[in-house]
C-alpha cells in the first residue's frame, strides 16, 4: 500500500517536473523570438 503511494507521487512529481520544464522552454522560446525580432 506504502509503495503504490510513493509511485503515485513520483509519477505526479515527474509530471510537474516536466511541465516546469515546458514552461522553461516556452520562456525561453518568447525571449529568443522577442530578441530576433
Amino acid at each position: 500500500m506504502t509503495i503504490d503511494i510513493e509511485v503515485k507521487y513520483n509519477a505526479l512529481n515527474q509530471r510537474e517536473r516536466l511541465e516546469g520544464l515546458m514552461c522553461l522552454d516556452n520562456i525561453q522560446f518568447g525571449i529568443h523570438k522577442h530578441l530576433t525580432i
